[in-house]
């Protein structure tokens, strides 16, 4: 199991990387590491993202995606977003994002096996 952390920003003036030390903190005190980081600067309302896809491509079953916030990995459309979901890579890894509600730290599967 690999820990990947997604990290986005919506447009080029704002700094994608701001939660990385968040994102390692939070994998430390969980008693991992962070052994990939995805960093883009990307509409979170379209889906194809590079960053994203290349992460989706080096997943492997029970990895983990960490972000700092759910719109971080997704400001898609319903439709939009079961595509996402759908997608072959997404569905055997699991998702986590420090800030989400209704608990920070929550952990959420992309597709119930």
């Amino acid at each position: 199991m690999f820990v990947r952390a997604y990290l986005r920003a919506s447009t080029d003036d704002q700094d994608a990387t701001g939660a990385r030390e968040a994102l390692r903190t939070f994998a430390a005190e969980h008693g991992t590491r962070i052994a990939a980081t995805y960093v883009e600067n990307a509409s979170g309302t379209l889906l194809d993202r590079r960053e994203l896809l290349r992460l989706l491509a080096d997943a492997e079953p029970g990895d983990v995606l960490l972000v700092e916030a759910v719109d971080r990995l997704s400001r898609l459309d319903r439709a939009t977003w079961d595509q996402l979901r759908g997608h072959s890579r997404m569905s055997p890894i699991c998702a986590c994002a420090l800030a989400w509600m209704p608990r920070p730290g929550s952990v959420w599967r992309m597709r119930e096996p």
